[in-house]
């Protein structure tokens, strides 16, 4: 009999690779100082004619189009790599996958994202509050990637009703908050360089993802591989 959750490990480790592998996107490309200068000040501009106020991109660096095209990609088709192998899963354990929820609500959101971004009557209307651009301090990072995937999480976790998956994708969604709204770098430091700060915000949730992911895959070979009830013998015949 299939256990609540059984086949999630698999999922949180694509996604804690996709969140890992975003992380080149978020190395600030920091000048040099002239020659005799211990410090310097200097600024960074980043043109996004498409994705600026949806949250995408961060507010650095010089690849903010391509940085918003991989979350826009990866997201979705992560999502539904999930479906299908939810999918042969259920098929191999006799019970019903509960993918396609998550990969709607996936794309249902980052296609309001999109269009909150390109309509102005919607960004200043009555559904303001619910674009991105209306919470500077949530877009400012680029890092609104993170929440779309703790989103599609929740939602798998929620038709598994695995309270285990609840409890990790709740962990995450709390690390996921932490990286939009703060400098992680403040308290974790993974470099010493200053086009590194951002680094931490990126990689400790995708860390998690990544070693909750196997755990969970290590619980279901466990699982899979354990003996079952020996039947009962019958008593031998006086």
């Amino acid at each position: 009999m299939r256990r609540a959750g059984q086949g999630c490990g698999p999922p949180l480790v694509v996604f804690g690779l996709v969140v890992l592998a975003s992380a080149p996107f978020y190395v600030q490309r920091v000048p040099s100082c002239p020659p005799g200068q211990s410090s310097c000040s200097f600024t960074v501009a980043v043109t996004s004619h498409w994705f600026d106020l949806t949250g995408l991109v961060p507010s650095f660096g010089a690849a903010a189009d391509a940085c918003a095209l991989y979350w826009l990609v990866t997201i979705p088709l992560g999502f539904a790599a999930t479906c299908l192998y939810l999918v042969r899963h259920a098929r191999r354990t006799g019970t019903r996958s509960r993918g396609r929820p998550s990969l709607a609500a996936v794309v249902a959101l980052l296609a309001w994202i999109l269009l909150s971004n390109a309509s102005p009557s919607l960004r200043a209307g009555a559904f303001r509050f619910a674009a991105p651009a209306s919470a500077p301090d949530l877009v400012i990072r680029g890092l609104v990637g993170l929440l779309v995937i703790g989103v599609g999480l929740a939602v798998l976790a929620g038709f598994e009703r695995s309270p285990l998956l609840g409890a990790v994708v709740a962990t995450y969604l709390g690390l996921a908050m932490l990286a939009c709204l703060d400098d992680i770098s403040n308290v974790v430091t993974i470099a010493t360089s200053p086009g590194a700060q951002e680094l931490p915000n990126v990689v400790l949730p995708g860390l998690f993802l990544l070693v909750s992911g196997g755990v969970l895959v290590a619980a279901d070979r466990r699982d899979t591989l354990a003996p079952g009830p020996r039947p009962l013998e019958a008593p031998a015949d006086p």
